[in-house]
């Protein structure tokens, strides 16, 4: 990533530079997006935090779990039972029977998780809560708060009407499939042992159990999948942000051989930016690939309109901050430029005078000094 291979000793240094400089916008933009990608989910991460501050996320996750385990261990019983009297194939294979058993458990819970999640949004006021956060905000819809609310009470309304039904059909069929297997059991006096009498009661409450306590399931692997996300985007950004910044350094490089050789060569956009990273903005900031930069021209006349070559200026940001120590060319220009979303300087600074703005970023600027410097030192 990032890397180019193509460099030969004929090829001049600016050429190379702006090669160099171009391959680190790709990445740049590349990068970028999985920055905006990473701090939406920690965004989202911290809001849900937020919803469900109060909510017992931890203690109804255990319950489940310890309910789904039991189901499992019961259930296995009542399907063995199904399978081996369906007279398949695979129920003479030890391997495929127990598959057909643990798919049957695992659809039966799968449906019991669904209900639960239903069961959550028609009632519960936190899982509403996040419901509407992650339909505004993830979603990105634009429509008018009362649109919102309306269209997200029919959604409740639903699931409500949702969990009924489909808690009803799961409760009649794991009933008629444990008295089912009662009926099936090739002794008559088991049917009335202890064991069959649990077989035909207990998975029925397990699975009101899993209802009961499943609400908030559906979040919590939202909420793992959201962690990965945020860790994989995360690994990406900083991927790409250690391979853009080796690449500005080499073009900053190879632009300034080029200068100190006096190749003639045109800077690109992507150089100035790379230039504008290398030197404004450190490779461990998390805002290294950020596009947004200010930048304005001066060209700067003294008092006897020859141009100011080689004065110092900086600008004043809106917070007080300044830009950082800028020298004009032999011309008189200067491009100033900062990092933040600021958009215009307040005021530049000339050898020590200010000179009021505002200034809008992206514009250009022509100032006449006013008085003669007599003692001027050079800037570099």
């Amino acid at each position: 990533m990032g890397k180019l291979d193509y460099y030969t000793e004929t090829q001049s240094n600016g050429s190379y530079a702006l090669a160099l400089a171009k391959e680190a916008a790709k990445l740049a933009n590349v990068g970028y997006q999985h920055k905006l990608r990473y701090d939406e989910a920690e965004a989202a991460l911290t809001w849900w935090r937020r919803i469900m501050i109060s909510s017992p996320i931890v203690l109804h996750n255990v319950l489940f779990v310890i309910f789904l385990v039991s189901d499992f261990i019961f259930s296995w019983e009542i399907f063995r039972v199904l399978v081996e009297s369906a007279g398949l194939v695979l129920s003479n294979n030890p391997f495929w029977s127990n598959a057909a058993i643990f798919v049957l458990c695992l659809l039966i819970n799968g449906w019991a998780v669904m209900t639960a999640r239903f069961i959550a949004k028609g009632w519960s006021s936190d899982v509403q809560a996040w419901e509407r956060w992650n339909y505004i905000f993830i979603k990105k819809t634009q429509a008018p708060p009362s649109l919102i609310d309306k269209y997200m009470d029919e959604e409740f309304r639903r699931a409500r009407w949702l969990a009924f039904g489909s808690g009803i059909l799961l409760l009649l069929l794991v009933a008629m499939t444990a008295y089912l297997r009662q009926q099936l059991v090739t002794e008559e006096e088991d049917r009335q042992t202890f064991l069959g009498q649990v077989l035909l009661v207990l998975p029925v409450a397990i699975i009101l159990g899993e209802f009961l306590t499943g609400d908030y399931v559906w979040y919590s692997l939202r909420w793992l999948f959201m962690r990965r996300r945020r860790q994989v985007e995360y690994e990406n950004f900083m991927a790409y942000k250690e391979a853009c910044s080796r690449l500005d350094t080499e073009a900053v490089e190879y632009a300034s051989k080029a200068e100190r050789h006096n190749e003639s060569f045109e800077e690109s956009g992507d150089l100035e930016r790379s230039k504008m990273r290398h030197r404004l903005r450190s490779a461990q900031d998390d805002n290294y690939l950020n596009p947004n930069f200010g930048k304005i021209e001066f060209n700067i006349r003294n008092s006897d309109l020859t141009p100011g070559a080689k004065i110092a200026i900086f600008g004043i940001l809106p917070n007080g901050a300044k830009t950082g120590d800028f020298c004009t060319d032999q011309n008189g220009k200067a491009v100033l430029y900062w990092n933040g979303e600021w958009d215009h300087l307040v005021s530049v600074r000339i050898e020590n005078r200010d000179y009021l703005g505002p200034f809008q970023t992206y514009s250009e600027h022509f100032i006449d000094l006013a008085d003669p410097l007599k003692e001027r030192k050079p800037c570099a």
